[in-house]
């Protein structure tokens, strides 16, 4: 008996130690996430300062032969100021590796930290979607990738936008009321989407991996293209996807940087 009373001080000191243990980790993960959040901003921005002018618009070629196991931006038949070339067919990777890829690197860009058997821990908001982040990351990559393709656009140009803009967090809402991952503005472009118009569809959609992202997407792909092309360039068309009007901002420069990040890996 006396050995059980002298034993429970001991027992209590390791209980505390380990609820301590438990706590310490939570917290550096929430650390982790908001320090993610913020390098990540789901707000739309604002950028009205012109920007330095970058190079862009180079047209990058690679031999066909060259092009086997090459992630798809890195194919260098690819221009950003202007419409695609065509490429060679069999160099051309399918839809589904384009999509592939580019969730690959959402994936990367999206994750806080990785445990030490190698498994990602990607942004809170991303971990509670249906099926978890890898899931949803797939569906919206698909989805990225159908409405780049049907206005001529890189994927990965539209990526980087939806990572500005939302974060890639369709739940994200802006200050005016954007919507969607691409945040379109529910007096302009996106009066007509029922996903901005709708908190109680938005809520429903939730419950889907890609949260009803189609018609946002395809709205927006279909409002960035016409901007580059009224606008005569990437640079200037970004900035009218953002302000309204044509001309080369702050805006622009950071969405070209995340698209080089993403095609990066880093």
């Amino acid at each position: 008996m006396r050995e059980t009373i002298r034993s429970r001080p001991m027992l209590t000191m390791l209980l505390c130690l380990a609820a301590m243990l438990v706590v310490l980790i939570a917290v550096a993960h929430v650390q982790a996430d908001q320090a993610e959040r913020s390098r990540i901003d789901p707000t739309p921005e604002a950028d009205p300062v012109p920007a330095s002018e970058l190079e862009i618009g180079e047209v990058r070629i690679v031999d066909a032969a060259d092009a086997v196991n090459i992630r798809e931006p890195q194919l260098r038949w690819r221009k950003l100021d202007g419409p695609f070339d065509a490429a060679p067919a069999e160099a051309a990777p399918s839809r589904a590796d384009r999509a592939r890829y580019l969730a690959q690197d959402l994936s990367r860009r999206l994750t806080v930290w990785t445990r030490p058997d190698g498994t990602p821990v990607h942004v809170a908001y991303c971990r509670g979607a249906p099926g978890g982040c890898e899931t949803r990351i797939e569906a919206l990559s698909r989805e990225l990738v159908d409405a780049a393709d049907a206005h001529d656009l890189d994927p990965y140009l539209l990526a980087a936008v939806a990572i500005r803009e939302s974060g890639l967090d369709p739940a994200a809402i802006g200050p005016s009321g954007e919507g969607g991952i691409v945040q379109l503005h529910p007096q302009g472009v996106g009066a007509g989407v029922r996903y901005v118009r709708s908190a109680a569809y938005r809520a429903r959609c939730e419950r889907r991996p890609d949260a009803c992202q189609a018609e946002v997407l395809e709205v927006g792909a279909a409002h960035l293209a016409e901007a580059i092309e009224g606008c005569g360039g990437v640079e200037a068309g970004l900035g009218a996807y953002n302000r309204g009007r044509c001309g080369e901002t702050a805006y622009s420069r950071r969405v070209l940087a995340e698209r080089e990040r993403l095609v990066g890996g880093t």
